[in-house]
């Protein structure tokens, strides 16, 4: 495509110049050691692997959303979306007992125990402010930490208890959670898995809300770069334009691959490869920087097998 002239047209967008390519950052190691409070959402990951079973994986990504006329686009409550993962990663980490050591290539120098600690954090800070009536300020998704234990089995025993807390208030009508705390809960038990070989969940509530989430996230990014308007298609399912205007590009991707990229879990190459049409993609790329979000250097997990 030959860009356009510097500059900008009638509705005040920057006109496509010749698009410069987001400087990519190193990779980082994983390991087991005591996190500090730095970003689990900032990713830097290793590179996958390769074989039958990364194959078998991507294809169960692919049933995951794989289900027309299901509805899946539509978000289930907050509450129910919430427990529902609160629920699913504790079953999977009942059943991989001796998993706390593992790292998670999606948030470097942590592993699951760090993980959950995290996740524990977060809902120790809603329970403060919500069933307690306390005036805490829950703290940023992207730093907070939860109780200093190393023992996933205590983890996964208090973040039951703070959930059915939660739960109490929540379902009652009497308090809402906030759509942040969903999508964080539900990247990171995708990551878990991930890190664990362990298959996507089909059909999980928490999966539209968080979509919808970060794909307006990701719009209002490109907003505020002032970058020409976009719009970002999920196959099968809604679309999100970046703005008022007429869009000069489109993105479309399956749900599964646009929720992975969009949160920070695809590497530059990667996003360029995805069905990018009307303008070079280069041109959108520095906007997957936004929030706690950062795309990592090189892949860590492949997309999900074409439809």
């Amino acid at each position: 495509m030959q860009a356009a002239t510097a500059g900008r047209d009638r509705a005040g967008h920057r006109r496509l110049a010749a698009p410069k390519r987001p400087a990519q950052r190193p990779a980082g190691r994983a390991g087991r050691h005591v996190p500090p409070r730095r970003r689990p959402l900032s990713h830097r990951h290793r590179a996958g692997t390769e074989g039958e079973g990364e194959r078998k994986h991507m294809e169960s990504e692919r049933r995951a959303t794989d289900a027309p006329g299901t509805g899946w686009w539509t978000p289930a409550p907050r509450h129910v979306a919430y427990a529902h993962t609160r629920r699913s990663l504790t079953r999977l980490l009942e059943r991989r007992q001796n998993a706390g050591g593992t790292p998670v290539p999606a948030c470097p120098g942590w592993n699951v125990t760090d993980l959950v600690r995290h996740l524990v954090g977060i809902c120790l800070a809603v329970r403060t402010r919500i069933v307690r009536g306390e005036d805490a300020e829950v703290p940023a998704l992207a730093t907070a930490t939860g109780p200093d234990s190393g023992d996933l089995r205590r983890l996964l025993e208090l973040w039951a208890q703070l959930g059915a807390e939660l739960d109490a208030r929540v379902g009652g009508g009497t308090a809402e959670l906030s759509e942040p705390l969903i999508m964080d809960a539900f990247t990171h038990e995708l990551d878990i898995r991930r890190a664990l070989d362990e298959p996507p969940p089909v059909g999980h509530p928490a999966f539209a809300g968080s979509l919808d989430l970060v794909a307006r996230g990701f719009c209002h990014a490109v907003r505020t770069a002032e970058l020409p308007p976009l719009r970002v298609v999920s196959v099968g399912g809604p679309s999100w334009p970046s703005g008022p205007g007429e869009p000069v590009a489109t993105l479309r991707a399956a749900p599964w691959d646009l929720l992975r990229s969009l949160t920070g879990r695809r590497s530059p190459a990667q996003l360029a490869a995805l069905d990018w049409r009307g303008a070079d993609p280069a041109h959108w790329l520095p906007a997957f920087t936004w929030g706690p979000f950062t795309p990592p250097a090189t892949a860590h997990e492949r997309p999900a097998l074409a439809r």
